[in-house]
């Protein structure tokens, strides 16, 4: 509704504001030809001015949360062919030297990752839910 009911000067206003060429970013997912996606990037956007970073707002978008505990969401889409489970914690990330003790003191999470995972595709494989 706030969309389809703004003025177009607000999405003019908008757009000089925040928006530049550098600071785009695209995600493209699905069974496609990444030289075919490029081309048709290159084709749309190549005509987009460059703009100073004076001229361009930061726009702020927030941090990403931590510390919320264990949480579930559910995505449904018909068109989907597959099913998958994913399991994902998000944490602050803690730079740490590659040595043996470092890599010794991950190895128990890192085998129970590994057990968790074989076991949940077996159970996907038994219910037919499984390609892999």
């Amino acid at each position: 509704e706030v969309i389809s009911t703004a003025p177009r000067q607000r999405f003019l206003d908008f757009y000089e504001k925040y928006y530049s060429p550098e600071k785009i970013t695209f995600v493209a997912c699905g069974d496609a030809d990444p030289e075919m996606i490029k081309a048709r990037i290159i084709e749309a956007y190549e005509s987009m001015e460059s703009r100073s970073p004076e001229d361009v707002e930061e726009l702020d978008l927030g941090t990403v949360s931590t510390g919320k505990g264990f949480r579930t969401t559910v995505f449904t889409d018909n068109e989907l062919v597959q099913d998958r489970l994913f399991i994902n914690v998000i944490r602050p990330y803690e730079m740490m030297d590659d040595t043996e003790d470092n890599r010794l003191a991950g190895l128990p999470l890192n085998l129970a990752n590994r057990i968790l995972s074989q076991r949940l595709i077996l159970v996907a494989k038994k219910r037919g839910l499984s390609d892999y």
